[in-house]
């Protein structure tokens, strides 16, 4: 029993509460070597201040941070996109600059909890985030003005949270398409994965007993949270983005 509540207790810790680089001049150094063609652009973007801050309170008094780029003309357009695990807003300019040049998007970029200026105690593994994510399209008429039409784009991680998004009842009539790229069908189905192939072990007992601690510690069932429920119950027209080469995801 200690064994497997220890290791419960470890895979909740690797998993949800893992070491990364946080820093906004490391992601962004980082990521430009990733897109060279791209790193002037972006660069030119963060020293001249055109990227701007802003941050929102939820209901649990998390603080969260975005960052924001208008259009270059007045537009009714914005992409909100949504960045994966370990990652940063940063990691997403190249997606950001596509939809800004190519279809006249203001940008929005959510710092996920427990990244970057986010508060968080732990992964939201898109499941908390998703609903996140909803508060900052309801913020979007603040920053950019009324009538948006809003595409939503995860990545990774960030696809799993805007497919977690699609399902929600109430979701912003603002919000006309979603894009996921990569996104996992379920947290519990992730997990059960990388527990195998990583570690060599069965999901029982050590995956239940992760559940049980990450409800106790972090306050939410990770097996509730599936991407393929979400957009079961979703109306909104969705792009899949998945390739055969992915073996991660």
């Amino acid at each position: 029993a200690l064994l497997v509540l220890g290791g419960g207790y470890y895979l909740t810790e690797v998993a949800l509460r893992p070491r990364f680089e946080r820093g906004e001049e490391a992601c962004l150094a980082a990521w430009g070597e990733n897109y060279p063609a791209h790193k002037a652009w972006a660069d030119s973007l963060y020293r001249s201040g055109a990227l701007r801050e802003t941050t929102l309170r939820t209901a649990d008094d998390a603080q969260l941070a975005a960052y924001y780029l208008p259009a270059d003309t007045t537009s009714r357009r914005t992409a909100v996109i949504v960045h994966g695990y370990t990652d940063h807003p940063f990691g997403m300019l190249h997606i950001a600059r596509l939809y800004r040049e190519q279809l006249g998007c203001n940008i929005l970029l959510p710092t996920l909890r427990f990244h970057g200026k986010s508060d968080g105690t732990s992964m939201g593994m898109g499941w908390q985030d998703r609903l996140d994510v909803k508060r900052w399209i309801e913020a979007v008429p603040n920053l950019f003005g009324a009538e948006q039409h809003i595409v939503v784009h995860g990545l990774s991680m960030g696809g799993a949270t805007v497919m977690m998004l699609s399902g929600e009842t109430d979701l912003p009539a603002s919000v006309r398409c979603i894009v996921e790229d990569c996104g996992y069908t379920s947290v519990w189905e992730q997990f059960e994965k990388e527990l195998k192939e990583d570690y060599h072990l069965p999901s029982f007992p050590v995956l239940h007993a992760a559940r049980w601690i990450a409800q106790w510690r972090f306050g939410w069932d990770f097996q509730a949270a599936s991407a393929l429920e979400a957009v079961r119950r979703s109306s909104v027209p969705m792009l899949f983005i998945h390739g055969g080469a992915d073996h991660y995801v």
